[in-house]
């Protein structure tokens, strides 16, 4: 694809690259394609074997391995490629005018970027939006995402003295974080799989039928899947499917919890507190 008016745009962070191709006429509609270059940490460096930053092609397992190639260098590159290959396809020209914006915060929630296409609404405007930072049904099945669960996040910090302790002195007598941080993060969720938090459900509408016929037709190889990702069963909210917890359901997961010492090692610490980040 030759793109014109390409450029880096400065938001005051991560550039936005940008770059369009505006030929298909004036009644032609107009699509912006979105996908964003920035990944998440690569840490832990250690469990990594091969470089993160570096692509490897792995031959045997037939892809390449490196932080961000599916989310989203991928997206990235098969919005350029699909377009190119329309565009060849057309003799040189596509049925509609493109815009490509490519940024560098979305892993961070895209704090610059609402504001800057608000300061720039002519060089975005668009009739259609196309998100190239999804996911597809298995490894051969392309899918097209319709609608998102949204996400918050939570950081919950629980404080049980002013100050660390040693745990041959004070063990067993102070409540220690870790414990009572460990109860009421397993207090968050049922015995049945779903959320025991007041109110969590509210507001929430649930499948209809046609939404669930249409989710039992997906060609979905579950079995494969928990093979392919070591996963010994299942689980969630009672009622629903796998795709239908996925897709339909909202979730509570806890994405990371420590207190105390986590070093190499032993050190006899009972911790002031724990944290627990939340999903």
């Amino acid at each position: 694809m030759t793109a014109q008016n390409a450029a880096a745009l400065d938001t005051g962070a991560q550039p936005i690259v940008y770059g369009d191709w505006l030929h298909a006429g004036e009644n032609a509609p107009t699509v912006l394609i979105y996908a964003h270059y920035d990944v998440q940490p690569a840490d832990p460096l250690d469990l990594w074997h091969t470089p993160p930053f570096e692509p490897v092609l792995d031959e045997a397992a037939g892809l390449f391995r490196g932080r961000g190639v599916s989310d989203d260098k991928q997206g990235v590159l098969t919005a350029i490629h699909a377009v190119e290959v329309v565009m060849e396809a057309g003799g040189g020209r596509l049925p509609v005018n493109v815009k490509l914006l490519f940024e560098g915060q979305e892993e961070i929630g895209s704090p610059h970027l609402e504001a800057f296409m608000a300061d720039n609404a002519d060089r975005f405007a668009c009739d259609h939006i196309f998100n190239a930072d999804g996911m597809q049904i298995g490894e051969e099945t392309p899918g097209i995402l319709l609608g998102m669960r949204g996400m918050t996040a939570l950081e919950v910090e629980l404080r049980t003295a002013h100050r660390d302790l040693h745990s041959g002195t004070h063990g067993g007598s102070i409540q220690n974080p870790n414990h009572a941080l460990a109860t009421l993060l397993a207090g968050l969720h049922a015995s049945d799989g779903g959320v025991a938090v007041d109110g969590f459900y509210d507001g929430v509408q649930p499948p209809s039928e046609e939404d669930r016929q249409d989710m039992s037709a997906f060609p979905f190889d579950e079995a494969s899947e928990a093979a392919e990702l070591g996963v010994v069963e299942a689980v969630g909210e009672a009622g629903f499917s796998t795709l239908e917890r996925r897709w339909l359901r909202p979730t509570l997961e806890v994405v990371g919890m420590w207190g105390g010492f986590t070093g190499e090692g032993l050190k006899t610490v009972l911790p002031a507190g724990a944290t627990a980040k939340l999903s």
